[in-house]
C-alpha cells in the first residue's frame, strides 16, 4: 500500500477487498484505507467499449439517445461501470421523461462472467491446497456455490426487475430511496436509471463521532437492512458504502439513505429465510447458543453435511455462555461475535446454502460502517 490505486484484479476478488474495506476491526487502518478505493474507484473499462456497447444494445448511434454523456465513469464497480448521460429528445421519448433529463448509463464491464469463473477457480485452487483432505470437499462447494451465485447477477436486465421490486417495496417509506430502470432502455448489458444524486456515506463514516447525522444514518442502515430481510424477503447483498448515498433534503433536513449499483452481488430472493433469520436473531439475542447452532444448522435442511452436529451445538452453547459473562466477553461488537459464529462454522464443517453465505457477509458489511459511523449501535 503506496497511496497508488489498488491494482487491477477480477470481480470476485474485488468484492473481497469493498467487503475488507469495512473490517476496520481486523484490518490495519492504512489497508482499509487503500481499499476503500475499490467501493467507487474499482478498474474502469475504456470508453470505447462504452459507446460499442449502449449501440449495439439499442441498435441507434449513441448521439440519438443522448446529447450528451461523460466519457469518465461516475463510479466503477466490480461488475460494471456508470456514466453521467443527458437524454436526447428520442431518448426521452423512449424512457417517458422529459428532454434534458440527466439519467445515469450503466455498462457491464468486457468479459465479467468469464473473470468471474477464473476467480473462483483460483479459489478453489488455494482452498484445496490449504485446507485437510476431509474438508477439501466441503471448501470446493462452498466456493462453487459463491460462483454460481455471482454469475447470475451480471445481467442488467436482472437488476432493473429488482430495483422496481425494492422501490415497490420502499414505496411509504420516506427515507430510503433506489433509482428507477427506465424501460425500454434496459439489457443484459447496458442500463439507463435515473440519476440519484448524494454524497457517499463514506464522507459521514471518515468525519468520524462530530457528526451530528451519525446515529441516524446507522439506524436507517440496519432498519433497510431488516426490513429487507425480514419483511420483504428480498435483499439487496452489496452493502458496502460504495453503494450508499446520502441526500440531505433540504440541507440539514430531512435525511435519506440511497442505495444504488445492485449489480454487484446482486439481489437476493431468500425462500424459507425468514423462519430460520427470526429464530436465529431470537435465539442470539437470548444468548442460547444451543438454539443458535440449531437454527443455523436448520439453514442447509436435510442437505446439512456438519460430521457431529451435537459438537457444534456445544461449541456454540459454550461459545456464548462465556460471551454473556461481561466481565469475560471477547466480543467487541456484533462483527465480532459474528465472526466467532462464523468460525465454528467453518471448524464444524457445517454446510450454508449460498445466499445465506451472502446474507451473512452482506450483516458483516453493514455492521462493520455503522458500528464505525456509531460504535454503541449494532444491527445485531
Amino acid at each position: 500500500m503506496n497511496g497508488s490505486p489498488p491494482p487491477p484484479t477480477g470481480p470476485a476478488f474485488i468484492k473481497w477487498g469493498q467487503w475488507a474495506a469495512t473490517r476496520h476491526d481486523l484490518f490495519p487502518p492504512d489497508m482499509c484505507e487503500e481499499l476503500e478505493k475499490l467501493h467507487t474507484q474499482a478498474p474502469a473499462h475504456a470508453f470505447r467499449h462504452t459507446k460499442a456497447a449502449i449501440e449495439a444494445a439499442f441498435g441507434v448511434p449513441l448521439s440519438e439517445l443522448f446529447t450528451s454523456i461523460e466519457q469518465a465513469p461516475v463510479a466503477s464497480g466490480s461488475i460494471g461501470q456508470i456514466h453521467r448521460a443527458v437524454l436526447s429528445d428520442r431518448g426521452a421519448e423512449l424512457a417517458g421523461m422529459a428532454p434534458g433529463t440527466t439519467v445515469a448509463v450503466k455498462v457491464r464491464h468486457p468479459g465479467v462472467g468469464a473473470a468471474i469463473l477464473r476467480d473462483f477457480a483460483l479459489m478453489i485452487l488455494r482452498a484445496l491446497a490449504c485446507s485437510l483432505p476431509e474438508t477439501r470437499t466441503h471448501h470446493r462447494a462452498d466456493a462453487s456455490t459463491c460462483a454460481c451465485c455471482l454469475s447470475r447477477i451480471v445481467d442488467l436486465s436482472r437488476e432493473a426487475h429488482n430495483l422496481r421490486r425494492f422501490n415497490y417495496n420502499f414505496r411509504k417509506t420516506r427515507h430510503v430511496f433506489f433509482p428507477v430502470p427506465l424501460y425500454p432502455l434496459v439489457t443484459p448489458d447496458v442500463l439507463v436509471e435515473s440519476f440519484e444524486a448524494g454524497e457517499h456515506i463514506t464522507h459521514y463514516i471518515q468525519a468520524g463521532d462530530g457528526n451530528p447525522y451519525n446515529h441516524r444514518l446507522s439506524e436507517l442502515g440496519s432498519g433497510t437492512m431488516l426490513q429487507m430481510m425480514l419483511v420483504d424477503n428480498l435483499i439487496h447483498s452489496d452493502l458496502h458504502p460504495g453503494n450508499i448515498l446520502v441526500r440531505l433534503d433540504p440541507p440539514g433536513g430531512m435525511l435519506g439513505l440511497i442505495y444504488s449499483d445492485l449489480t454487484d452481488r446482486g439481489h437476493l430472493r431468500l425462500p424459507g429465510l425468514q423462519e430460520n433469520m427470526v429464530g436465529l436473531f431470537r435465539s442470539f439475542a437470548a444468548m442460547d447458543g444451543r438454539a443458535c447452532g440449531d437454527w443455523t444448522l436448520r439453514f442447509s435442511g436435510a442437505g446439512q453435511s456438519c460430521p457431529d452436529p451435537e459438537a457444534f451445538r456445544t461449541a456454540m452453547q459454550m461459545d456464548l455462555a462465556a460471551a454473556g459473562q461481561a466481565d469475560s466477553c471477547s466480543f467487541k461488537n456484533g462483527a465480532d461475535a459474528l465472526a466467532a459464529v462464523l468460525e465454528l462454522v467453518r471448524q464444524h464443517q457445517v454446510s450454508l446454502p449460498g445466499h445465506i453465505c451472502a446474507v451473512v457477509v452482506t450483516t458483516l458489511v453493514l455492521e462493520g460502517w455503522s458500528n464505525k459511523l456509531d460504535p454503541d449501535h449494532s444491527v445485531l
